[in-house]
């Protein structure tokens, strides 16, 4: 509540010199990686591995990611982890039961061969081993980058 009484008030030079250390010491780690602030403050290795232990979570070794993207990842754990009650797994796989329930289908390892175009518009796909499927029993999802190939070989650019 303290905070609250000293909204709007003036504040003293000192006041305005703390808060100017504060920030260069908060602004001299924005170009520096997990692993320099990491080992600047410790140095026991298995520490260290502790710390650097969410790299997995933002995908890039301690040396290569900014410590402020570590810090807020490291951050959210302060308070615990939290998983889905059997994995990470459950939810691909509860997706999978609902688009079944559905009367859906996934097709893995599926590759198109084209995608039927009408009147400049998508009416469908082509498989490769030549069946069709219309545009309505086809999921909304976008194609992703690696299957891209697929758009250029039927639609003119």
């Amino acid at each position: 509540m303290d905070n609250l009484k000293n909204l709007g008030r003036p504040k003293s030079k000192d006041e305005i010199h703390q808060e100017l250390r504060d920030v260069s010491g908060i602004l001299k780690w924005s170009l520096r990686s997990a692993q320099n602030l990491v080992e600047h403050f410790v140095s026991d290795p298995m520490l260290i591995a502790i710390l650097c232990g969410q790299a997995g979570d933002h995908g890039m070794p301690p040396s290569q990611v900014p410590a402020f993207l570590h810090v807020g990842i490291a951050q959210h754990y302060f308070k615990g982890a939290y998983y889905p009650l059997g994995g990470g797994f459950v939810i691909p796989r509860a997706f999978v039961r609902a688009l079944k329930r559905a009367g859906g289908e996934i097709r893995l390892e599926t590759r198109v061969e084209r995608i039927l175009l009408k009147d400049g518009k998508a009416i469908g796909i082509r498989l490769e081993d030549g069946e069709e499927i219309g545009a309505s029993k086809l999921s909304k999802l976008p194609v992703s980058w690696p299957h891209a190939h697929c758009l250029c070989r039927s639609i003119p650019l």
